[in-house]
């Protein structure tokens, strides 16, 4: 995409600096209008970092969607590094079940096509939300193939391990990604 190209003779006044502030703004301003009509790419999202606000706030109760704002203006306050990890756990206690997690993996891809996304990598360890690994793998394949369906985002899947993961985790993600046959794994 080419880059608007202004002559200063097309802006009245444009021979003065407040006419050329005014070809600056234009410029700027359909330059941010380019960049946004360009299709864009999301290689690293984390599900439990990126599930949409507007999702979470359906599904949250008023004491838990307080204390996700807490952390978050806390956070916007210069809150020191490990403390934001806690609100992975507030997020966790609103996103926990099977059937959350497939409708945040909906919302999610809505989210993405709104905001021009057209290719993204979700990642996710395996959670047990009380149908096993398998059922939560399963909910997030539900969910991209629903999301897929419904806007056109184009989605993988990276299962990941932390370096502490008890090794029936480990064996449990590896063989689910070796026996998905979705294509998205």
């Amino acid at each position: 995409m080419e880059c608007p190209k202004l002559e200063l003779n097309e802006v009245p006044g444009a021979g003065s600096a407040l006419g050329i502030v005014e070809v600056q703004k234009s410029a700027h301003l359909q330059l941010v209008e380019q960049m946004r009509a360009i299709p864009k790419t999301e290689t690293h999202l984390h599900l439990g970092g990126s599930w949409p606000m507007e999702y979470i706030e359906t599904i949250a109760d008023a004491s838990q969607m307080l204390r996700l704002k807490d952390y978050l203006a806390r956070f916007n306050d210069g809150m020191e590094y490990e403390a934001c990890f806690g609100a992975f756990d507030v997020i966790n206690e609103i996103v926990n079940s099977d059937d959350r997690v497939e409708e945040g993996v909906v919302a999610l891809c809505r989210k993405l096509r709104e905001e021009g996304v057209t290719h993204a990598e979700f990642r996710t360890g395996l959670k047990d939300l009380g149908s096993g690994l398998s059922g939560y793998f399963e909910a997030v394949i539900r969910g991209i193939n629903r999301g897929v369906a419904e806007t056109g985002v184009n989605v993988g899947l990276v299962l990941s391990l932390r370096r502490n993961s008890a090794d029936e985790v480990a064996v449990t993600t590896v063989d689910l990604a070796l026996s998905d046959i979705s294509g998205l794994v």
